[in-house]
């Protein structure tokens, strides 16, 4: 009976301490609880791929040829009629050329000819006929979940993003899945579907 006594007071110990940790969790702050729980669900998730990106308004569409307002000129492959004078995001699979000021001329042959051209719900594939644009280096990718009033974002790599609290006010209302671009320094990720940029908080979770 002695054994027996033991091995139930050292079970009955080991439930109250699994008790003590679960109650514990659950009083943690709201932003730091979802960051947990979206911590907790990282396991087997896709990598963020690596792009390069561009951003401009269309100043003018006619017959599926589009002229952006800093002066280059693609051409759809699906011509559609959705293009609205406001911001696009073009989005490249290969990194943005250095530029070299001593020689341009090199640095423009560099440039992507093909790429992805997001505005709203509108995807299409668009090929750079004139002209030339600067591009950034980023990522591409999925918000896949959102918790806090929008305050805190999972992307499908896994990684935990902070919304800068201005931001906030959009975030909030974004239903999830939706595609986004961040450049490399992780600061700001735009949403590709509604065509606007949202600030990253300092305390965001880098990605590795």
């Amino acid at each position: 009976m002695g054994r027996e006594h033991q091995l139930t007071l050292t079970k009955l110990s080991a439930v109250r301490e699994k008790s003590r940790i679960t109650g514990n969790f659950w009083y943690l702050p709201k932003a730091l609880l979802c960051s947990a729980i979206f911590a907790l669900t990282t396991f087997g998730e896709s990598e963020l791929k690596k792009v390069s990106f561009y951003t401009d308004t269309v100043a003018e569409v006619e017959d599926g040829i589009i002229k952006l307002l800093m002066g280059s000129i693609w051409v759809m492959d699906s011509p559609v009629l959705a293009l609205q004078s406001q911001e696009i995001v073009i989005t490249f699979n290969q990194p943005a050329p250095i530029l070299d000021s001593e020689n341009v001329s090199k640095w423009e042959e560099t440039l992507p000819r093909n790429g992805v051209l997001y505005q709203g719900e509108l995807k299409v594939n668009v090929h750079r006929v004139s002209g030339v644009f600067l591009p950034l280096d980023g990522f591409y990718g999925n918000v896949v979940k959102k918790s806090a009033d929008g305050e805190i974002l999972k992307t499908d790599d896994g990684s935990i993003w902070h919304v800068d609290s201005l931001d906030m006010y959009d975030s909030q209302y974004w239903s999830t899945p939706y595609p986004v671009v961040m450049d490399s320094y992780k600061s700001y990720i735009i949403n590709l579907k509604e065509s606007k940029r949202i600030k990253m908080a300092k305390k965001k979770v880098p990605l590795h």
